[in-house]
């Protein structure tokens, strides 16, 4: 057997386990192997390390390039929840850090003014980091 047909059942491999697991990595992989395949069909790449060279570097290049371009695009989404109002159900010191609830969870809100907030008083989200809320008190 070729090594063209080694890579392409591996591709085929590749994407069925990819579609079992929904690991996405799988994907690249796959694409990797198919694209070796194409190298040894053309003979471009008869040796067998030089197949495995090209493979790993696809694979890993391709993950890398791709998980790059999705994080630069996920950095720079805008909240939602900014410029809500919501109720504090704590009183919050001026840089003190509280849990309150907030969409039915519990979420840790950050003082991002020099007041007090009072319990029960209204509050603005100003900005969210992860699970933070950035809040400061509504005039």
């Amino acid at each position: 057997m070729s090594f063209f047909w080694i890579w392409i059942i591996l591709g085929f491999v590749l994407a069925a386990s990819e579609l079992a697991t929904g690991t996405f990595y799988l994907l690249f992989f796959s694409f990797a192997a198919f694209v070796t395949a194409g190298f040894a069909y053309l003979m471009m790449a008869d040796f067998w390390p030089y197949q495995m060279l090209i493979f790993s570097s696809i694979a890993v290049g391709s993950v890398f390039f791709v998980k790059s371009k999705l994080h630069r695009k996920s950095a720079n989404q805008i909240s939602l929840d900014v410029e809500n109002q919501i109720i504090s159900s704590e009183e919050i010191k001026p840089g003190e850090e509280k849990m309150i609830q907030y969409q039915g969870t519990l979420w840790t809100a950050v003082n991002d003014s020099s007041w007090t907030i009072e319990k029960g008083s209204r509050v603005s989200i100003k900005k969210v980091e992860g699970i933070k809320l950035f809040v400061v008190p509504t005039k």
